[in-house]
């Protein structure tokens, strides 16, 4: 082999791995970035409502709930990871609500029309991931 195939191919192998190189290092930057960025409400309300593994993995427990009670006083009670129940959120005629209180603090308020249900579900976001922290069930 001469010596300028020689050299031609050390050129083509060194440009190959140059090229693997920094490939590796941006998509290892995007990943970081990623990693940074703060969690989108609407993507995450998506796979909550819909995926029920995800859902239970971001609720805070014990999960505090407040409804109102019979003798018109509000109760609280709290929910165990054990105990926790899948909830549906596709349920026909649910009207869906979103209050964004501040950057780290959204409202779902979720009620069915001309039933009387109304319940709030109030979602923190703690580092840079959105978590049920309580629900209140506002129903008459």
């Amino acid at each position: 082999m001469s010596d300028m195939l020689k050299f031609g191919m050390r050129i083509t192998i060194f440009s190959w791995v140059i090229a693997c190189l920094l490939i590796s290092c941006g998509s290892n930057q995007s990943k970081e970035a990623q990693k940074d960025k703060q969690e989108d409400f609407e993507i995450f309300w998506q796979k909550f409502q819909y995926d029920k593994d995800f859902q239970k993995s971001r609720v805070k427990f014990p999960l505090l709930s407040k409804y109102y009670g019979v003798d018109d006083e509000y109760h609280e009670e709290t929910t165990k990871k054990s105990e926790w129940e899948y909830r549906d959120f596709n349920i026909e005629g649910l009207i869906k609500t979103l209050n964004k209180e501040s950057p780290t603090r959204t409202i779902m308020a979720l009620m069915i029309e001309d039933t009387g249900v109304y319940v709030e579900y109030i979602f923190e976001l703690r580092n840079k991931k959105w978590f049920l922290i309580e629900t209140v069930d506002q129903s008459t």
